[in-house]
C-alpha cells in the first residue's frame, strides 16, 4: 500500500517526466525539422503556464486504489504477470516495427524533384 505522500510523489514524477519528454521532443524537432519546433518564447510561456497545472491535475485525478482491496491477478504468480506484460510489450514493438516498415518507400515517384535534379 502506498502512503499518501508516496502517491503524491508518483504524480509529481509523472509531471516531471512529461516536462522532460516535451523538451526532448522539441530538441529533436529543432535538430530534424526546425520549422516544426515551437519558438522558444511560446514554448517557455506554455510550459510555465501549463505544466504546474498538469502535475496538479495528474495528482488529483489519478484514481486512488482502495487500500482494503487486494490486487486480483487471477491466480497468477508475479513472474507470470511479468511475462504476460513482456509479451504485450513485444507485440507492441512488433506492431510499431511493421508500421514503420509500411511507411518506407523506394518508388521513384516519391523522390522530391530537388534531389533528382542534382544527379
Amino acid at each position: 500500500m502506498l502512503g499518501e505522500n508516496q502517491y503524491l510523489l508518483e504524480g509529481a514524477r509523472d509531471g516531471v517526466t512529461a516536462i522532460v519528454f516535451l523538451l526532448a521532443s522539441q530538441v529533436l524537432a529543432l535538430k530534424m525539422a526546425p520549422s516544426a519546433a515551437l519558438p522558444a518564447l511560446i514554448l517557455y510561456h506554455g510550459a510555465v503556464a501549463f505544466f504546474p497545472l498538469t502535475m496538479i491535475l495528474r495528482m488529483l485525478l489519478r484514481p486512488q486504489p482502495d487500500p482494503e482491496t487486494p490486487i486480483d491477478t487471477n491466480g497468477m504468480t508475479p513472474e507470470q504477470v511479468f511475462w504476460a506484460a513482456w509479451k504485450l510489450n513485444a507485440l507492441l514493438m512488433t506492431a510499431m516495427w511493421f508500421l514503420c516498415a509500411m511507411n518506407v518507400s523506394d518508388k521513384p515517384s516519391n523522390v522530391s524533384p530537388s534531389s533528382t535534379s542534382q544527379q
